[in-house]
C-alpha cells in the first residue's frame, strides 16, 4: 500500500468525493473532517505549538472553489485557528493549518503546519499481519476518526473524535498495546460517563481496519456505538 505525501496539483477541478476524512501533518498535528454534499464540515484539529496545544472541532464549513481550495476559521477569545486544504484528487487533501495566538501567556505567535489527509472506507480485514510498521497513522468512517502512533512495533499515542446525534467528544491518552501474532490490538479509555475501545488489525504492516467502540450514559443518546474504521500510515509533509 503507498504511503501518502505531496505531489503537483492538478490544473484541472476536482469534484470532492463525500465521506469521512482524516489526515496527519507536520509536528505532530492530527485533522480530520466529513465532506457532504460536496461541503466541508465536522472539522476537528489537534496540534502543538510552541510548547502549548490546542484541540478541539469547528462550528463553520465551507464549500470548495473552483480550484478545489476550502478553508474554515475558528476563533475563541485570543485565538484563532484556519483550517485550509485542497483537493488534488477526489478523495486527498494537502493543506495547512495555522494558528494564531494573541493570548502572551500562551505561546504567542504564528504558528502554520503542513498536512495531508484521505477519504477513508472500512474494509473488512482478512487475516491479520504481525508485521508492523512503526510511523504515525490516521484513519476514519461514519461518525469517527482515530489517530495513533506505532514506536518500537507498539500501537501508542491513541487518539479518536466521535460524532452522534448530539455529541462531538474526543478522548486521548489511550494506554500503549502491542499487536498480537495476528495483527490485532485493543486499547481502552473510561471515564465516569464514556468507555472507549479503539480495536484494530492490521491487514499489511501499514494498514489497519478497526472498530472503536463507544459506550455512554449521556444524552446522545446512551447506547454502546460500534464504529467502524480505516486507517493507514502518513507520511508526513514537510
Amino acid at each position: 500500500m503507498a504511503i501518502l505525501g505531496l505531489s503537483t496539483q492538478s490544473a484541472h477541478a476536482v469534484v470532492p468525493a463525500d465521506g469521512h476524512y482524516a489526515g496527519r501533518g507536520e509536528n505532530g498535528l492530527r485533522v480530520s473532517f466529513v465532506v457532504q454534499g460536496g461541503v466541508v464540515q465536522f472539522a476537528f484539529e489537534d496540534a502543538n505549538f510552541g510548547g502549548c496545544s490546542i484541540s478541539g472541532g469547528f462550528s463553520g464549513s465551507d464549500t470548495p472553489n473552483s480550484n478545489g481550495h476550502f478553508s474554515i476559521v475558528s476563533t475563541g477569545g485570543l485565538t484563532q485557528v484556519t483550517l485550509s486544504g485542497t483537493f488534488v484528487s477526489p478523495s486527498e487533501v494537502h493543506g495547512k493549518l495555522v494558528i494564531k495566538q494573541s493570548d502572551p501567556n500562551a505561546c504567542p505567535g504564528t504558528y502554520t503546519f503542513k498536512y495531508v489527509a484521505q477519504r477513508f472506507v472500512h474494509h473488512s480485514p482478512g487475516t491479520g499481519t504481525s508485521t508492523v510498521r512503526n510511523g504515525q497513522y490516521a484513519g476514519a468512517g461514519k461518525n469517527v476518526a482515530v489517530w495513533f502512533d506505532v514506536v518500537g512495533g507498539d500501537v501508542t499515542n491513541g487518539e479518536t473524535w466521535l460524532m452522534s446525534t448530539n455529541c462531538f467528544y474526543s478522548f486521548a491518552a489511550f494506554p500503549p498495546d502491542t499487536p498480537d501474532s495476528n495483527g490485532r490490538f485493543s486499547t481502552q479509555v473510561s471515564g465516569t460517563s464514556n468507555v472507549v475501545t479503539i480495536k484494530g488489525t492490521f491487514a499489511t504492516s501499514q494498514l489497519v481496519d478497526g472498530t472503536v467502540v463507544w459506550g455512554t450514559d449521556d444524552a446522545c443518546p446512551a447506547d454502546v456505538y460500534k464504529l467502524r474504521y480505516e486507517a493507514k500510515r502518513f507520511k508526513i509533509p514537510h
